[in-house]
């Protein structure tokens, strides 16, 4: 099979919930060719859904390691973070993310949500505005907006 089909397949394997069997193509994918950045952040993504943290951060990491340009990466890894409530480690790669590709939704949306728990809501703000000029139509980022904007609202009219 070649390369591209490998990880085609894979895809099909993932979006299908067939997670062992997608890890498992990518592990051949990857005895080839193993230092290959994408399929280590694939393979991440399927971790992650099947709720092991702990492969799909190291996938991230060997990800960034061998593709330093490559925000996704960057993205996932700090969206991992953050849910393990790790927030230095989450803001750093979040940020790094931003940078690598400042037309991205993503990295402000968990930025946004980053600074939220931080107590930030300035940063807040800024960050989940950013996401929504970027792709209006990530309903996510509209209903954290305006969840945020609401208890604002409610805790200023309780002072």
């Amino acid at each position: 099979m070649k390369d591209n089909e490998l990880l085609k397949l894979g895809e099909v394997y993932y979006e299908n919930r067939r997670y062992d069997e997608a890890i498992s193509l990518y592990n051949q994918f990857l005895e080839i060719n193993p230092e290959n950045a994408k399929v280590y952040n694939k393979r991440g993504l399927v971790y992650y859904a099947k709720g092991d943290f702990e492969k799909a951060i190291a996938d991230f990491i060997k990800a960034t390691k061998f593709d330093p340009g490559y925000a996704a990466a960057f993205n996932n890894l700090g969206y991992l973070y953050l849910k393990n409530g790790l927030y230095e480690q989450a803001e750093f790669n979040l940020n790094r993310s931003k940078e690598l590709d400042p037309d991205w939704f993503a990295p402000y949306n968990h930025l946004g949500v980053l600074y939220l728990k931080k107590g930030d809501h300035d940063q807040a703000l800024v960050n989940f505005n950013r996401s929504i000029s970027l792709n209006p139509d990530f309903p996510e980022a509209y209903n954290i907006e305006g969840s945020f904007i609401s208890r604002k609202a409610y805790t200023i009219k309780l002072l």
